[in-house]
């Protein structure tokens, strides 16, 4: 990047080179952070399992500086994110979050306050954690309502692109064998309640989000981590990120998820977890791109989604649906292919992303190459305008709205859809 901005060097994608590369200064300056705030804040709660957040051992992996053989060059045009030690979001002290009050019922959607033990207990359940750290299942009533939050609230949102719920039904089971997952699962699941609920303090989120960061980092220096766990769990903190209300909140973990995930192998043919997070992990980067006007970093002619559909659905253009080569005829209502269109969808906007991000900053010296280029560009503009009517004509009934309405009193060019 020509902006002086510090990223790993190629060896880390090269092939499996472990340990990563590390951007000097990053994780000490994130960690001192955590130990700022863990010493002047009396409350700060202790890690699980003995863990210090403080303990970097001496490694500087950054996770915001990640660099990878896709991303664009000094000479690609129009500079991607570039992702600074000072996009990393500045954290306050870690407390315990106010307004729990006592559940009124035996569900766990409000914590209660932890009384003595019941005897009982012991004859009730296993031991919720086995030897090897691994937990059970969750035992206290505040880990388990923030998880809850997650799963109905957080976790249905990850998967509202994903027909097999892998965030809200597969991947919490993990999260109990992975404490830096779990960890993150919470930290989303308290940031919710501080979005909708002005007793709920961000300080708590912070301390799993802080916890969940400081684990990822240890992990990332041990040759035999387990690269899939560590995938997810950066991808959940980019949820959270999104999450947050400032933009330099958003930049930490999105390079770092996108690196880890390449390094798993997924892209857009891979399926179970690898595809969830694949899609989720891009359709955030193409919301980050759509809001602040920047190019995507994985260029999604790259993504390894198969382009056939581009030639298929210009056939006979004008004249109705289509089958499409490898899919079958025509879906029906209710047919299993929407998620195919989507992300067939998420394509077509990441290359309308990209055209807008290219917009030229200043006119050509000469008035015949500005011509040319003004030429290039509107050519560009109708394909992709193209693109999105034939996707629109040929995706599934069901992807179509039931009805249309336009509102005089509303000050926009678009109309109401359901």
């Amino acid at each position: 990047m020509s902006d002086g901005s510090k990223h790993l060097s190629m060896p880390y994608y090269a092939g499996v080179a472990r340990p990563l590369q590390l951007d000097p200064g990053y994780e000490d300056v994130h960690l001192s952070q955590i130990q700022s705030r863990k010493g002047s804040d009396s409350s700060f709660m202790a890690l699980p399992s003995g863990q210090n957040v403080g303990s970097s051992g001496g490694s500087n992996f950054s996770l915001v500086s990640l660099h990878d053989q896709y991303s664009l060059k000094d000479d690609a045009g129009p500079r991607t994110h570039a992702y600074r030690t000072s996009d990393v979001s500045s954290i306050s002290s870690s407390a315990i979050p106010q307004g729990i009050v006592p559940s009124s019922s035996a569900s766990f959607r409000t914590p209660s306050v932890a009384g003595p033990p019941d005897p009982s207990d012991a004859l009730m359940t296993p031991p919720s954690e086995k030897a090897n750290g691994e937990r059970e299942y969750l035992s206290t009533p505040e880990e388990i309502y923030y998880m809850q939050v997650f799963v109905e609230e957080v976790g249905i949102w990850m998967d509202s692109l994903d027909k097999d719920k892998h965030f809200s039904r597969v991947i919490p089971y993990e999260a109990l064998k992975s404490p830096m997952l779990l960890h993150a699962f919470l930290a989303c699941g308290v940031k919710h309640l501080t979005l909708i609920n002005p007793d709920y303090s961000e300080d708590k989120a912070l301390f799993y989000y802080d916890t969940a960061t400081t684990q990822l980092l240890r992990n990332l220096r041990n040759p035999d981590r387990n690269t899939v766990e560590c995938a997810a769990t950066a991808v959940v903190l980019n949820v959270y990120e999104i999450m947050s209300e400032k933009p330099n909140k958003r930049m930490s973990h999105i390079a770092g998820a996108r690196a880890l995930i390449r390094e798993c192998g997924w892209n857009a043919k891979s399926t179970g977890i690898g595809a969830a997070c694949f899609w989720l992990n891009i359709g955030m980067e193409l919301l980050s791109c759509l809001a602040f006007n920047w190019q995507t970093a994985w260029d999604p002619d790259q993504w390894g989604l198969n382009l056939d559909f581009l030639d298929n659905m210009a056939v006979d253009e004008g004249n109705g649906p289509v089958p499409d080569a490898g899919i079958g005829p025509e879906p029906t209502i209710g047919g299993g292919t929407e998620e195919l269109w989507v992300h067939r969808i998420f394509y077509i906007t990441a290359k309308l992303a990209n055209f807008r991000a290219n917009i030229p900053k200043f006119k050509e010296p000469s008035p015949h190459d500005e011509q040319l280029r003004r030429q290039a560009r509107s050519t560009e503009w109708q394909r992709l305008k193209g693109l999105c009517d034939a996707w629109s004509n040929h995706c599934p009934r069901s992807m179509r709205p039931l009805g249309y309405v336009r509102e005089s009193s509303r000050n926009s060019v678009f109309p109401n859809i359901w």
